[in-house]
């Protein structure tokens, strides 16, 4: 036995999945996230033929523990995807659930620089997935459509 097959792989920490019955992108983070694991997942999502600029992105962080960056690459990072929204004539619009210790910290960040990045995006936050359907006006029969783990989930508040 070679020592790289006792390298077990690891799971992929993030996922970017749409949902086109409700025209939103479901994001779901565990563990330790970095910014290029997430970056990874949102450039796979963007390219998919279902996605549309302007799309409500729901970024579930309720099973992550920790954002491994730094200020210079989240910076860039939000940069990043504030143009390649506004480029295609649409703002960023994501709403953040889940969020407890150092995730929220970097969210509160994610929101301030995005905000000075382009004034129209829409950066909030929920505590769940019924809140997440209020704000984006969807009736809670849309449920539904998330994957089975998030309709009977609850967070702290």
């Amino acid at each position: 036995m070679t020592q790289d097959a006792n390298i077990q792989e690891r799971p992929m920490p993030v996922t970017a999945t749409i949902i086109p019955q409700l025209s939103l992108v479901h994001v779901v983070g565990t563990g330790t996230l970095t910014e290029d694991e997430l970056r990874s997942a949102l450039t796979t999502c963007y390219a998919q033929p279902d996605y549309r600029f302007g799309m409500p992105e729901i970024a579930d962080m309720s099973q992550v523990g920790f954002i491994d960056t730094r200020f210079d690459i989240h910076q860039s990072f939000v940069k990043e995807l504030a143009t390649l929204h506004a480029d295609q004539g649409a703002a960023l619009h994501v709403v953040f659930l889940g969020l407890t210790g150092q995730p929220a910290l970097m969210v509160e960040m994610f929101r301030n620089l995005v905000a000075a990045q382009d004034p129209k995006a829409k950066i909030e936050t929920a505590n769940g997935y019924p809140e997440v359907l209020a704000l984006l006006d969807l009736p809670a029969e849309a449920i539904q459509h998330f994957p089975k783990t998030c309709q009977t989930e609850s967070h702290p508040v």
